[in-house]
């Protein structure tokens, strides 16, 4: 059974940031690491990433910035800013 990787801490003066991994960040969102694949290589949606060497993560900071950006009000359902 391989091992569970925890996410890499990203220091910086104000906060301490997670990366996640593509599978991490796919459980968050509820969709699939191969559908965050696609969003990166059509840059469907604005959701940032980080690549070092080959791997990809992602920002703790940067997916709540996406699920704000994509949030909309329930009763006049305009987006949220």
């Amino acid at each position: 059974m391989p091992t569970k990787k925890k996410a890499i801490p990203l220091s910086t003066p104000e906060k301490t940031d997670l990366l996640r991994t593509p599978e991490e960040t796919a459980d968050r969102l509820r969709v699939t690491a191969g559908t965050l694949s696609v969003w990166r290589s059509t840059r469907r949606y604005a959701l940032a990433w980080v690549k070092v060497g080959s791997k990809i993560f992602y920002r703790d900071s940067d997916i709540e910035a996406f699920l704000n950006s994509r949030t909309v009000d329930g009763q006049t359902g305009k987006a949220v800013r």
